[in-house]
């Protein structure tokens, strides 16, 4: 299925171009990701709006929980540096 209409296309289109500028997804990534949302979504019998939204929330919740894990995985060597060093 997909994105028909001036109003879904820009709709996506302003997905994409956030997921890209503001959470630093690869522009292909945040493209396919929004796609294949908005197919489910809209195939569902959902809007534009939804699947953008779930896109986004998903988008940031991912981002957060790489950030989480880089954060915890840093914390972890930094207590092995000092163990080593002490």
């Amino acid at each position: 299925m997909t994105v028909h209409g001036p109003r879904r296309v820009a709709l996506a289109n302003e997905a994409i171009e956030y997921a890209v500028n503001q959470l630093n997804v690869e522009r292909e990534d945040a493209t396919v990701g929004m796609t294949r949302l908005s197919a489910a979504v809209l195939g569902a019998g959902g809007t534009i709006e939804t699947a953008a939204l779930a896109f986004l929330g998903t988008t940031k919740a991912i981002k957060a929980t790489k950030l989480s894990q880089e954060l915890e995985q840093s914390l972890r060597e930094e207590k092995v540096e000092k163990k080593n060093a002490g």
